[in-house]
C-alpha cells in the first residue's frame, strides 16, 4: 500500500475490479488513500461486505440477474452512495425494482447503456428514463473516447495502478454531435488525461 501512495498522482481515486470487498486489505486501503488526503470511490457488485469508511462513495452496480448466486448484501445498501444499473435487455430495472431499490434508502440510480450492443441498449435505456424520470443516464464515456489504459504498477499480488496511457476518437464521429455532448467528452478526456483521477483496480 505505501508503495502504491508514494505512485499516485491524482487527487481521487477509484477502486474497481473484479469484485474489491473479498480482498481483506480494502478497508485497509480505502483509509490510507484517505489519510493521504485524496478521495476514494469503490465500485462494487454488492455480493461481499466489509466496514470501509464512511468517507469513501461506493457505488453499487449489482449483477444479481445475471448471476443469482451473488444476491446483494443487505449489510453492504447502508454504505451505498449510488446505484448503477446495466441496461441489457430493458428488464434490469423491473428485476431490482421491487427488492433492491425498495429496500435502499440511496436515491442516486443510474441507468447505463450496455456497450455490447449500443444500437439497441440506448434506446431501451431512454425509453426507461422517461417511465422513470428520478434516474439519470450513466455513460462510458472512456469508451466513446478510446481511452485505453495500462499497467504501471504492482503492490503486492493482487493489486495494480491503472493510469490513461492514451485516447483516440476514432470509434466517434465528434462532428456529428451536439454541442453539449462535445463539450461532455471535452471535459471528460480533460479529467482522465490530465491525472484528476486514478483507478486501482483490484484483480482476481
Amino acid at each position: 500500500i505505501e508503495q502504491l501512495l508514494s505512485e499516485l498522482k491524482s487527487p481521487r481515486v477509484v477502486i474497481s475490479g473484479g469484485e474489491p470487498f473479498v480482498h481483506k486489505q480494502l478497508p485497509e486501503l480505502v483509509q490510507a488513500i484517505l489519510d493521504d488526503g485524496r478521495d476514494v470511490s469503490v465500485e462494487t457488485s454488492g455480493a461481499f461486505y466489509q466496514p470501509v469508511s464512511g468517507f469513501c462513495w461506493v457505488t453499487l452496480s449489482p449483477k444479481e440477474h445475471v448471476s443469482p448466486q451473488y444476491p446483494v448484501c443487505d449489510r453492504l445498501l447502508s454504505l451505498v452512495n449510488e446505484i448503477k444499473i446495466v441496461i441489457t435487455d430493458g428488464t434490469e430495472l423491473e428485476y431490482y425494482r421491487d427488492n433492491l431499490l425498495k429496500k435502499s434508502s440511496c436515491h442516486r440510480i443510474y441507468l447505463q447503456p450496455n456497450w455490447d450492443n449500443l444500437e439497441v441498449t440506448i434506446p431501451l435505456t431512454l425509453e426507461l428514463l422517461k417511465q422513470y424520470p428520478t434516474a439519470r443516464l450513466s455513460l462510458q464515456t472512456h469508451k466513446y473516447i478510446g481511452v485505453q489504459y495500462s499497467v504501471i504498477s504492482t503492490c503486492g499480488s493482487s493489486l495494480c495502478q491503472l493510469s490513461v496511457i492514451s485516447y483516440s476518437t476514432g470509434c466517434l464521429e465528434i462532428g456529428s454531435m451536439s454541442t453539449l455532448s462535445q463539450l461532455l467528452l471535452l471535459v471528460s478526456t480533460v479529467i482522465l488525461l490530465f491525472g484528476l483521477t486514478t483507478i486501482v483496480m483490484i484483480l482476481e
